[in-house]
């Protein structure tokens, strides 16, 4: 009995087993005319801002500084000496992504990607660079909206609920 099972379990698995990728593979849209229709529109974009650091850390690790205004402040800063709080500041880099929705250079991309950011640079899949000026921002949706000097630019049409 046990070699009828398994013999019936490996011809099932042998007439359906070749049968069940083109199934597969049917079920996944293609996104290869997708990519290549709107794939230019679609930018990288890089963010520097400048953070201050800790010269030295926190006295314990894990542990946060003592504030200025604690009356353990003086204490610990007698033993620990807590005078040069803070360094140079260091730049600090962030990447994202983003879409062209105007061809005269409006882009839209993530709050959090160009959060305290000074300098903002998007990449084009063309390889043109430019530098990006902030119009706007929600930190509460996590939408921000740039511009870059240029022209004819490739984009993507936004969708509506209606559509």
């Amino acid at each position: 009995m046990k070699r009828y099972l398994s013999r019936y379990v490996l011809g099932v698995w042998l007439v359906v087993g070749p049968l069940s990728a083109p199934l597969e593979a049917a079920q996944w849209p293609d996104f290869t005319k997708l990519v290549e229709k709107y794939g230019p529109a679609v930018v990288n974009i890089s963010t520097t801002a400048k953070k201050e650091e800790r010269k030295d850390g926190p006295i314990y690790p894990g542990i946060p500084s003592i504030p200025k205004d604690s009356p353990f402040h003086d204490f610990f800063r007698h033993f620990f000496d807590e005078e040069n709080e803070f360094e140079e500041s260091r730049p600090s880099t962030s990447l994202g992504s983003g879409f062209i929705i105007g061809s005269d250079g409006y882009i839209v991309t993530n709050n959090h990607v160009i959060d305290e950011a000074e300098e903002i640079i998007v990449r084009l899949t063309d390889r043109r660079e430019f530098v990006a000026e902030l119009q706007g921002a929600d930190k509460r949706s996590d939408i921000a909206l740039l511009k870059v000097e240029a022209t004819n630019l490739p984009t993507v049409r936004l969708g509506a609920s209606s559509d």
